[in-house]
């Protein structure tokens, strides 16, 4: 009996069984079907089609259920494919059972995400769970299995989480080492969980390096890195990465301890102990945000060695935790900083609370309210070695900053006064007692906008003016403790004036301007600290096209009759295979360290000779460079380089590194580091070469 398609007919069937429990239809097309005794065959090739299953192979079997037998299965073997619940199976022998819905394939390989897995038997369960008998887990897609982890016993259930027993790792068939168990999951990831590194640094014995995640389920992973170097040391590391579905909660921690010789360390040579226990914590809700940091380390020395990409934590360097409010009426706080590291200077805050409120108008007048109100007892701590000159100093600070503003548009001009009172309480100053400093700032911006319109331009027009001082404070600047720029404040008034012009070309069309131009001048009063009115003049230049930008800016001293400072910056993306980017940075010794480089409050309060020789002197040239090429399609060649000179008293030096990535065996990346950088004893040289599991479709 031959039939081309029975859908059909099998519907009656299962319509009309008497002890039929199954009646979800579906499709079969066999070539050259047989039927005997309430079994359809074939041996020339067949598809068997329904919601969650869909089999095809050259020899088919299919029992229906009849008065004499339960049984309704199917047999298949032969070119065997399977689809099942959306998972691709191929094998040896496949058997399903669609009363019981259960199905068993023999010699069969599945992928889930980037993991190949394999086993002499794989069990289908209803709940889309798999059950693994003598299985194994790889990237490799080769006949030639390169690496492997063998397992007895593995179950992966819906979320592709798996639980394995007796596990082997193996590289080529040669067994490295075993697991009893193993909890983990097959998802996609972004972070590598497997990683290989040799390290080899000038006058050094080589250190191999691995790192594992040891443990995944759900939203928590943990690694597990092993550090040996012969004749030397040996270190390891543990760390967890935990967050959670929503990405409102998540912490990071890595405890680290080895004892072993580094190339940075005083004495490069000799073996010590080195210890760093590091940690991030942050939990947000709607309107409530908590952070938390923490990193103690051995020595000063041990930060330098956080920099390879083994370590998934990005360096804190500060221990501190804050909570923000944001409620109805504002923002409020609180804010903790400890020193734990003796090694470090810190403004400790023990703790720090705030309270901003929103700005609120006062009536119909247009003007427009804020105010900041601090409580604090903050505790500057100087380094351990450096304590025997600086003395630490302590004091509870208690400010409030009180700013109203009324901003003006009359046609294109807009003028935007603000006036600001600020008080601060100490507990301690220097003069040993309590003191209140209390002072006004003032600040009036005002500035035209307009434009012109040309056939292939747009030019935007912008002058503009900020006049800003502050009122003769009542406490001297060497009064009050400097914990921070709102202390030790001063008279001052100064007037910035400056012209910027944009031009967008409507040939590269930007989000940006494809140009700007912007020359402005500072000029100070009330002020006897320098020569001449206006001493400072500023030009920044921006030039931007889809593959090229180049930024210049230029400070220029009249008082000293020199640059301030310079800086050009060229990146060019060639082609989808070439860029590079590079930066010329001058500093004069007239150029200032500080956070804030509009602040100009100790330039009018300290001398010019005494700020010079100073270490707010900031007098350096640098040149800093990064290339990145594609030299083949599966290589990638990165330099960058750091050369520095003119630094005084300080040494030049010249840092560079070179890494070529490539793209092995689908899913690992081989890296390949050399490093040349200034380190004790001229043990400069390091060369690293690290393999890592890589996703390709994260």
């Amino acid at each position: 009996m031959h039939f081309s398609k029975l859908s059909f007919i099998l519907l009656i069937f299962l319509l009309c069984a008497p002890l039929i429990a199954f009646s979800t239809a579906f499709d079969i097309d066999l070539n050259a079907p047989e039927y005997k005794q309430g079994t359809l065959s074939t041996t020339k090739g067949g598809i068997l089609t329904m919601p969650d299953l869909k089999v095809q192979a050259k020899n088919i079997i299919y029992h229906t259920v009849s008065s004499t037998s339960r049984s309704h299965s199917i047999i298949a073997w032969g070119d065997l494919m399977v689809r099942h619940q959306g998972k691709w199976f191929i094998g040896e022998k496949f058997q399903y059972d669609f009363i019981q819905r259960t199905g068993v394939i023999k010699n069969g390989i599945t992928r889930i995400n980037l993991w190949h897995v394999g086993a002499k038997t794989i069990f289908l369960e209803p709940n889309k769970t798999l059950g693994i008998e003598n299985g194994y887990i790889t990237t490799s897609d080769d006949r030639n299995i390169s690496w492997k982890i063998d397992v007895g016993n593995i179950n992966i259930d819906s979320q592709e989480e798996i639980i394995a027993k007796n596990i082997t790792f193996r590289v080529k068939e040669t067994p490295l080492f075993y697991l009893p168990y193993f909890k983990s999951n097959l998802h996609s990831f972004k972070k590598s969980p497997v990683n290989y590194a040799l390290d080899w640094e000038t006058g050094l014995f080589p250190k191999f390096s691995m790192r594992y995640r040891v443990y995944s389920y759900k939203d928590l992973n943990v690694f597990f890195r092993f550090l040996l170097r012969p004749t030397k040391g040996l270190g390891g590391a543990i760390e967890t990465h935990h967050k959670n579905s929503k990405g409102n909660r998540e912490f990071l921690t890595r405890s680290y301890l080895d004892h072993d010789a580094f190339f940075r360390d005083n004495n490069p040579n000799k073996a010590r102990t080195h210890y760093r226990f590091q940690g991030k914590f942050k939990a947000d809700t709607s309107n409530i945000k908590f952070n938390l940091n923490y990193d103690y380390l051995s020595d000063r020395n041990l930060q330098t060695d956080f920099k390879s990409p083994d370590f998934v934590l990005n360096t804190a360097k500060k221990t501190y935790s804050s909570v923000i409010y944001y409620g109805s009426q504002g923002i409020s706080g609180i804010d903790t900083a400890l020193r734990v590291n003796s090694f470090q200077a810190l403004k400790q805050k023990l703790p720090e609370a705030f309270f901003l409120s929103k700005t609120f108008l006062l009536g119909s007048s247009g003007i427009t309210n804020q105010n900041t109100l601090k409580c604090s007892y903050l505790d500057y701590v100087f380094a351990k070695d450096v304590q025997s000159a600086l003395h630490d100093f302590k004091s509870l600070r208690v400010s409030t900053l009180n700013t109203i503003s009324r901003p003006f548009n009359i046609h294109i001009l807009k003028i935007a006064p603000s006036l600001s009172f600020e008080g601060i309480f100490y507990t301690r100053t220097r003069k040993d007692r309590p003191n209140i400093q209390a002072l006004l700032r003032y600040q009036c911006l005002a500035s035209i906008h307009s434009t012109s319109h040309f056939k292939n331009l747009f030019l935007s027009h912008k002058p503009y003016v900020n006049l800003y001082g502050i009122t003769s404070p009542t406490l001297k600047p060497d009064t009050p403790y400097i914990f921070g720029l709102n202390d030790g404040l001063a008279k001052i008034l100064y007037l910035k004036s400056g012209w910027q012009e944009s031009i967008f070309l409507s040939r590269y069309p930007l989000f940006a301007p494809n140009i700007t131009l912007n020359c402005y001048a500072y000029s100070f009063f009330l002020t006897d600290i320098f020569d001449m009115t206006t001493p400072k003049l500023r030009f920044d230049m921006t030039y931007q096209f889809p593959r090229l930008k180049i930024t210049n800016r230029n400070g220029w001293n009249f008082q000293t009759k020199s640059f301030d400072f310079n800086n050009l910056e060229l990146a060019w993306t060639f082609n989808e295979n070439f860029a590079i980017k590079t930066e010329l940075r001058h500093r004069s010794p007239f150029y200032w360290r500080r956070a804030d480089h509009n602040n100009f409050v100790f330039e009018v309060v300290r001398p010019l000779s005494k700020l010079s020789n100073s270490p707010l002197s900031d007098g350096r040239n640098s040149l800093i460079t990064k290339f990145q090429a594609k030299v083949a399609p599966l290589w990638t060649a990165k330099i960058e380089s750091h050369i520095g000179w003119g630094r005084g008293n300080e040494a030049n030096y010249n840092e560079v590194r070179v890494n070529i990535d490539t793209i092995i065996s689908t899913c690992w990346k081989l890296k390949m580091t050399f490093t040349h950088s200034p380190a004790p004893e001229k043990k400069n040289n390091s060369f690293m070469i690290g393999l890592s599991l890589i996703d390709p479709q994260p």
